[in-house]
């Protein structure tokens, strides 16, 4: 083999290897926040008094790891259809302006949303990351009309409900929350029924239910929300003799 056709494929394949390491990061990488060291996720649902002072932008593999090749270069925070004519801005640095704190704090049941520019490696490619999370946006477990701390619920109703729901109610159309599962206990009764994946109930739930005339009902549900997070909520109620 020649000298000089072994540089040249050694050289092909150093050039292999950077395109493939390339698409490998392109592939796993992802725009990650934290906020005061917790990691957040896209689509998570914050509560205003969270210190957004504390906020963290970068962009790391898989495994949490951080992929110093991605060099942020600006970013847009502002919540949705706010049309405000300043935004608030994420810095080279991955944190954020005065600007889109202020944003974070305030923005009660909206959806913010927040664009971030990198350029990745020694050719500085650039890649437009779309990252949003919903602030004060507090979901209800719902059974019919029925609330927590109800008494005197009608059994003849309760024998009609099929579902559970959780659902954002002052503006159920910005976010959708999943029930992953549930139960539902009888007070005084043995054995529970099961709320299943979609929020459907299981038939000895609905069984169970039947029988509740004058006891104390308990659901318990396990929800996610769009970022992945999950969050158990419990609802009880008293059905009338």
């Amino acid at each position: 083999m020649k000298p000089t056709f072994s540089i040249k494929f050694f050289t092909f394949c150093v050039f292999l290897s950077l395109v493939f390491q390339v698409q490998a990061d392109e592939t796993t990488a992802m725009l990650r926040l934290t906020i005061d060291g917790e990691k957040i996720s896209s689509g998570a649902c914050l509560l205003s008094t969270t210190d957004f002072s504390t906020a963290q932008f970068s962009i790391v593999d898989e495994n949490e790891q951080l992929l110093e090749k991605f060099k942020i270069i600006d970013g847009k925070v502002d919540w949705e259809q706010s049309n405000n004519a300043v935004l608030g801005a994420v810095l080279p640095n991955g944190t954020i302006d005065a600007r889109a704190i202020s944003i974070l704090s305030t923005a009660q049941g909206k959806k913010v949303n927040i664009t971030v520019r990198t350029h990745y490696g020694p050719n500085l490619l650039e890649r437009t990351w779309k990252f949003h999370v919903y602030i004060d946006v507090i979901p209800q477990l719902l059974f019919g009309t029925i609330e927590d701390g109800a008494t005197q619920v009608d059994l003849a109703y309760l024998k009609e409900l099929r579902t559970v729901n959780v659902r954002y109610k002052t503006n159920p159309e910005l976010v959708k929350f999943k029930v992953v599962k549930g139960m539902i206990t009888v007070k005084g009764l043995q054995g529970t029924g099961a709320i299943l994946q979609n929020g459907q109930l299981h038939i000895d739930a609905i069984r169970l239910l039947q029988s509740a005339k004058g006891k104390e009902v308990t659901l318990t549900v396990l929800y996610k929300d769009p970022s992945g997070k999950e969050t158990k909520s419990t609802l009880v109620f008293t059905v009338a003799s």
